[in-house]
């Protein structure tokens, strides 16, 4: 069935739910249709759009304001008619677990019976290219807004599949430039790898090291840790990087695993003793951790929202957040 729910009503919805709850909610009610009631009665088709994004697993703390922030979205468009100004949107919302084979599933269900036309999201590159197959078969557009692994665009490629920010290749190409300045400037001789062991950290650190290798080839890679995704005890791969006294390290590690092993990381001193130029720092750790993260690491951050506050349709976007949400 469908639950249209109005914005005093979404507003309770988002002080109550935590990650779990929502997804409970959704099921429940068979989906939440985000439809505001202004929508005009004269509209044409409504234009269906599946958001997949995991509310649990590792990649849940990217999800919180997406969830939160598509509906202000949907709702402006709507405002104006909908898309193309006839079209209303409306939202659903499936939790992929940040596990490919669920990603997959409800990929397939958001298509076969909720007819959506788009789906958005994913976070973690392997349940974006498991989704891939599905958008593939059914010819349903596929926006990847987070997932970076440069298969996804190149040996995986399906015209249907559009990836928003800058791939792996793009990542860490960029990263190894400034990495090849420090290494000049302060005669590194030495580096390690940590990455989690799934898609993208497997692809990120390929590219990285390949390209330094290339590039800098006198400087050695003496080691390569590899962790789990979903890890929460990073103590041995501290310690045996520490014991190891490279220069600096190299990490592909993001979500909540980023969150657990910076936080492990730090009083261990860690970054005293190993630079660590190029760790993922984007806009959910740099707010989470705002008070707690370690000062004097060079990191990255892909597509900030930051950086294009000169575009109207941002600045627009920014001002109904804070409006909303604080």
């Amino acid at each position: 069935m469908n639950s249209h729910i109005s914005d005093h009503q979404w507003d309770i919805l988002l002080k109550k739910m935590d990650r779990r709850d929502f997804i409970i909610t959704s099921v429940a009610a068979g989906l939440i249709t985000m439809a505001p009631r202004f929508v005009r009665a004269a509209a044409g088709k409504p234009y269906k759009i599946g958001v997949t994004l995991p509310t649990t697993g590792p990649g849940a703390n990217y999800s919180v304001r997406p969830i939160k922030g598509l509906p202000l979205i949907a709702a402006e468009i709507n405002k104006r008619g909908g898309l193309l100004g006839k079209h209303p949107i409306e939202l659903y919302f499936r939790d992929t677990q940040t596990k490919p084979d669920v990603g997959a599933r409800e990929a397939r269900s958001l298509i076969l019976n909720e007819k959506v036309q788009t789906i958005i999201g994913t976070w973690s590159s392997a349940v974006a290219m498991a989704i891939q197959e599905i958008i593939h078969e059914h010819k349903v557009l596929h926006l990847a807004a987070t997932s970076n692994s440069s298969k996804i665009v190149n040996e995986n490629y399906t015209p249907y599949s559009f990836q928003f920010g800058p791939n792996s290749r793009m990542q860490s190409g960029a990263t190894v430039v400034a990495v090849l300045k420090m290494i000049k400037s302060k005669g590194w001789k030495t580096y390690v790898t940590l990455g989690l062991d799934y898609e993208w950290g497997r692809d990120a650190q390929r590219v990285f090291v390949d390209k330094l290798t290339k590039e800098s080839p006198e400087t050695k890679l003496t080691k390569v840790f590899w962790a789990k995704l979903g890890e929460t005890d990073f103590t041995s791969y501290i310690t045996a990087i520490m014991a190891l006294k490279p220069d600096f390290m190299f990490g592909a590690i993001a979500g909540k695993d980023n969150e657990t092993f910076l936080q492990q990381a730090k009083p261990a001193g860690l970054f005293k003793r190993v630079a660590y130029p190029g760790v993922f720092l984007p806009v959910t750790e740099l707010m989470q951790q705002r008070k707690t993260l370690p000062r004097g690491i060079i990191g990255l951050n892909r597509c900030p929202f930051f950086a294009h506050m000169d575009n109207p349709i941002m600045q627009k976007y920014v001002k109904m957040y804070q409006a909303k949400f604080g």
